[in-house]
């Protein structure tokens, strides 16, 4: 459930990035990148989150 929150959010925080005045000074080119950016963000940030232990743990050390 957590993953489909940011597929959901991508329009608005387009929305709220894209009237930032250099990305609207690219024009087309410059919607398409954020949009796209924020589809990218929404596949792979989730997971990042969701296994962010699993990723920093470290891994026991072995006895001498």
């Amino acid at each position: 459930m957590m993953r489909g929150y940011q597929f959901a959010m991508i329009f608005t925080v387009a929305r709220v990035i894209i009237p930032i005045p250099p990305i609207l000074a690219l024009g087309l080119p410059g919607i398409e990148m954020v949009v796209w950016s924020t589809i990218a963000m929404a596949a792979f940030l989730p997971s990042l989150f969701l296994d962010w232990q699993a990723i920093t743990k470290r891994p026991a050390s072995l006895p001498s």
